[in-house]
């Protein structure tokens, strides 16, 4: 057997018949998007609510601005995107089910761990791995979501109502996180 890339491989063809058989339920894509545009929502709520909190962060932590700026911006920011592609990349090759499962267990262990932060260099790192597992969901789940909803009409739909939770986790960030 051949396994070169693109070529016949019979443990891809598994996978994809495993994939189709979790498939099977009608449910399961709407269930799917369900979780996947949550936990977007979530990420992005922790985003709003660490920059509404920055005053009492900087408070507490005796940070000045430019560290503030530096955590609720380019720590952030700059791995986010830089990571973003690599791990698109990964997505393509690798079960983008399991990337997005580590990659959300990684924001979630940064985020309790943030409670422990007692400096500026624990708050960057933290800020940094929180990036990394947000940038490990995004591409994963726009290719989940192709694979999940087939058409255009259908998919469309899909991306629409994952779109939409950032409007709505923006409006609970000011409720809860205030």
């Amino acid at each position: 057997m051949h396994q070169s890339n693109g070529a016949f491989n019979l443990e891809r063809i598994e996978a994809a018949g495993r994939h189709l058989a979790r498939l099977s339920h009608p449910a399961y894509p709407g269930y799917a998007l369900t979780v996947l545009t949550t936990v977007y929502m979530f990420h992005l709520v922790d985003r709003y609510v660490i920059a509404m909190l920055s005053q009492p962060i900087a408070q507490d932590l005796h940070l000045n601005d430019t560290q503030i700026g530096v955590v609720t911006g380019i720590a952030f920011g700059v791995f986010y995107a830089v990571l973003g592609v690599p791990i698109a990349r990964l997505a393509d090759r690798r079960n983008r089910v399991n990337i997005i499962a580590i990659a959300i267990g990684l924001w979630g262990l940064t985020v309790m761990g943030s409670l422990l932060v007692r400096s500026f260099a624990q708050l960057v790192i933290a800020r940094i791995l929180a990036a990394v597992g947000e940038a490990g969901c995004k591409a994963p789940t726009y290719s989940l979501v192709g694979d999940y909803f087939v058409g255009a009409q259908e998919r469309t739909r899909a991306l629409s109502f994952y779109v939409a939770g950032s409007s709505v986790s923006e409006m609970l960030s000011y409720m809860l996180g205030g």
